[in-house]
């Protein structure tokens, strides 16, 4: 009984995040000017377009997620970091994507089946 509940739970989660979109993301990394930026652009279901940035700003390398600060990652600038820095907000704000939006776009989901 509890394998077959585990498989649902991964089915339900794979497809959480299919209506995100972030099972499609397309991911860069360049510079600009001296400092390096990462940037992971993708498409929810609902037809949203949504983009996370790091970068260098105010001395400090920053993550924003459609405009919005989502993590202050401290002060170092390097291209090794950005890209660390940038795997960790995208993770965070996943999470809070599907805490937030998870059950309400799959139900969009499945309403469109």
């Amino acid at each position: 009984v509890s394998g077959g509940r585990i498989g649902y739970n991964i089915e339900r989660s794979a497809k959480i995040d299919r209506s995100l979109g972030i099972d499609r993301i397309r991911y860069s990394h360049f510079k600009v000017g001296r400092f390096w930026h990462s940037e992971s652009t993708w498409q929810d279901c609902k037809g949203g377009h949504h983009i996370l940035k790091t970068l260098k700003a105010s001395q400090n390398t920053v993550s924003y997620l459609d405009g919005t600060l989502v993590l202050n990652h401290g002060n170092s600038a390097s291209s090794v970091n950005v890209t660390k820095f940038h795997d960790t907000a995208r993770n965070e704000a996943f999470k809070r994507l599907r805490d937030k939006h998870g059950e309400e776009y799959l139900r969009h989901l499945n309403s469109t089946k």
